[in-house]
């Protein structure tokens, strides 16, 4: 019904109550009413003065995202809009990242507004530590955006306990009452902190207890009647082949296996094997309604948090050595270059021979060291890796974006705190898994493109954003590294990759890299295919990693459901697509979040101590510096004291008014740690005078 109200609204402008419930022949008043309320209330229309509905984009009213900085004002990002302040008593008890309708200020020079309303939002729950002094409470707030004063009534809190909260209600302009919701620990016991972070993020460890009782109903093994059921189906027993897995060494949730084979034309047959979770995990129940509320499993610094049960995750979904599991097989047929002669895929029946690691494949590829209890699988994994490499050409050759960023870990000890920053390897084992994920996920794009009924969940990857590309490639200009596209939405991915290539052995390269990727768009779920850019792909999914990810879970149930001709499973495929891209955005901050603050924790531990490092941004507050292992703290403006130094912002560099020095992108310096704050997940480094600063050539 809201649909058709939404139509109806696009040919007549505004309609009272009376006028949709006529037109419509609804014919129930209140039922309209709720109806329209509920609209309302999700910002999907609005009400005029005269108490008419009416489309957003027909009034003058505009809808967009809240962002609230930390003196408590925000903007509202509006589409194709400058973004619009929002003045202190303007925000009418809305948040940092709330969707809100408002109202401009005429008046106002620089586009201002007021918010009018905050989309409905599901119960809020934030986190806030205590402080306490005799009777007096004060609630900090982990979110550091959040521009209200709190008033709880619990009296029994002690200092440092960290708590979750609900909002009630706004007392005034600046305060909100709210109800202690859970009570986490004290914020220095072990693992609170975490804890407090994907509890801000709304990330639940914890189960319902209606899925933990269907999870009791699910065996924990392959039963004969279901090894039965699926070959009388046209399922394949693939129990002979030799299938294998390779992940990192503290991998326990295995989503995918590999087998190949040689074939008599000269050609290769290529098995990507993916855990068969859907034959568990079946539409509408409990086990699937969470999965998809979840969206993705979530993995922080010492430890995950699944999005299905471990007894799933880790068990009998989990595609462990040495027993039987049921999978969903992707047989693809190559020739040398990397080109798909065939396709197929149908439900079949595994068993790993080995759990191999990327660390031990990559010491038989990389050093032809066989470890031990691989010599078995030597030939296999040197034919993969050989048809890895062509199948990356072909990639590139096609125009593919190929980014190489390096990526940190941040190792814990049993009490949860840091005890090592290191970076993380990427061989090519890692890369030999890429190309054959990203090749699974075309082919499946494609074979269900095919079908009649072609829905599917795509992973699409929009163009660049357009303002911070002009804002790179002006940089770029100040290097002499060329341009890109002066027409940005014609731009191709290729002239990206081109660039990549230019700049490979310059030593700003890593930093340029960084700086092009914050430019580019976010990769979505969505059921409209828009293509995906960086991969040069006109059609894409995902379906390779249906333990973790929503949508490759609904790509499962597609594809079999085209592969028996069944009856379609009624799911509302659009929504779920866009709960998974909003829970992966969520999901993903989170992990960026804990991992900020571990880093500050790590590195309040070395105050005082000296490293050296790379400038790699410009900031008119000051510039960071890089340690070596990715390790980034700011250098403000203000430390900076043998000189009075002036921010350029046509050629991105520090200048010193008398000393005339430089400081710019990829100059190395070394740093002395000044503060390192775990709360702000903040660090500030200071230079070490005559030590790594050089004179640079005068502008």
């Amino acid at each position: 019904m809201e649909s058709k109200i939404f139509d109806l609204l696009s040919e007549n402008n505004a309609l009272t109550v009376n006028d949709i419930d006529s037109k419509l022949e609804i014919n129930n008043i209140e039922e309209t009413k709720k109806i329209l309320k509920k609209m309302v209330d999700n910002l999907e229309i609005t009400t005029t003065n005269k108490n008419k509905y009416i489309l957003i984009e027909n009034s003058k009213q505009q809808k967009g995202i809240l962002s609230v900085s930390k003196a408590g004002y925000g903007f509202v990002k509006v589409k194709d809009h400058e973004d619009i302040y929002i003045g202190k008593n303007d925000m009418k008890g809305a948040i940092n990242g709330d969707i809100v309708l408002i109202e401009m200020n005429k008046k106002s020079q620089k586009p201002s507004g007021r918010i009018v309303r905050i989309k409905n939002r599901d119960e809020l729950v934030k986190v806030a530590e205590i402080r306490r002094n005799g009777n007096n409470i004060k609630v900090i707030m982990d979110d550091n955006k959040f521009p209200y004063k709190i008033v709880i009534k619990n009296n029994n809190l002690v200092d440092g306990m960290k708590i979750t909260l609900k909002l009630d209600e706004m007392i005034d302009n600046n305060t909100y009452s709210a109800s202690v919701v859970e009570i986490l620990g004290h914020k220095d016991d072990p693992f609170v902190d975490l804890l407090s972070i994907t509890k801000e993020y709304g990330i639940e460890k914890e189960f319902p207890k209606s899925v933990i009782e269907e999870v009791k109903n699910i065996n924990g093994y392959v039963t004969e009647n279901e090894i039965n059921n699926i070959l009388s189906i046209g399922g394949k027993d693939l129990r002979e082949k030799k299938i294998f897995t390779i992940d990192g060494d503290d991998t326990k949730d295995i989503d995918d296996a590999l087998s190949i084979e040689k074939l008599p034309n000269g050609n290769y047959e290529v098995g990507v094997h993916i855990a068969n979770v859907s034959h568990y995990v079946l539409p509408n129940s409990n086990i699937f309604k969470e999965a998809m509320k979840r969206g993705t499993s979530v993995y922080i610094p010492g430890s995950s948090i699944p999005m299905l049960p471990r007894e799933l995750s880790n068990g009998i979904c989990s595609l462990n050595p040495n027993v039987l599991r049921l999978a969903l097989s992707f047989i693809m047929e190559f020739d040398k270059l990397g080109n798909v002669i065939n396709f197929k895929t149908y439900e079949s029946i595994i068993q790993s021979r080995i759990q191999m690691t990327y660390k031990n494949v990559n010491k038989i590829l990389e050093n032809n060291i066989i470890p031990n209890g691989y010599e078995d699988f030597t030939e296999e994994l040197y034919m993969l890796n050989n048809l890895a490499n062509a199948l990356r050409k072909k990639r590139l050759r096609e125009g593919s974006i190929d980014f190489d960023m390096k990526e940190n870990k941040v190792i814990l000890d049993k009490f949860g705190k840091p005890i090592n920053v290191e970076l993380r390897y990427r061989g090519l084992a890692e890369k030999l898994i890429e190309e054959f994920m990203i090749e699974t996920g075309t082919q499946c794009s494609i074979y269900l493109d095919k079908q009649n009924d072609n829905t599917h969940i795509y992973r699409n990857h929009d163009i660049p954003n357009e303002d911070k590309l002009n804002m790179f490639i002006k940089y770029l200009k100040t290097l002499g590294y060329g341009k890109l596209s002066s027409v940005i939405k014609e731009l191709k991915p290729r002239e990206i990759q081109e660039l990549l290539n230019r700049i490979k052995d310059k030593k700003e390269c890593e930093i340029l890299e960084r700086e092009l990727l914050k430019c580019m768009a976010k990769a979505v779920y969505s059921t409209a295919n828009k293509g995906h850019f960086a991969l040069a792909k006109k059609s894409y999914c995902q379906t390779t990693s249906p333990i973790r990810r929503s949508g490759d879970l609904q790509n499962h149930i597609l594809i079999k459901e085209n592969i028996y001709s069944g009856t379609k499973v009624k799911l509302n495929y659009s929504e779920l697509a866009n709960i998974a891209s909003e829970r992966e955005r969520n999901a993903s901050e989170c992990e960026k979040q804990a991992v900020k603050m571990k880093i500050a924790e790590y590195m309040s531990n070395h105050i005082g101590e000296e490293y050296e490092g790379i400038i790699t941004s410009m900031q008119p507050y000051g510039f960071y510096v890089e340690l070596p292992n990715l390790i980034e703290g700011l250098v403000s403006i203000d430390s900076l004291d043998d000189d009075n130094y002036e921010f350029d912002r046509e050629k991105f560099i520090y200048k010193g008014r008398t000393t005339k020095h430089v400081y710019r992108l990829g100059d190395k310096v070394k740093i002395r740690v000044k503060k390192a704050s775990k709360e702000n997940k903040t660090i500030d480094f200071v230079l070490v005078k005559n030590d790594g600063c050089k004179v640079k050539k005068k502008y």
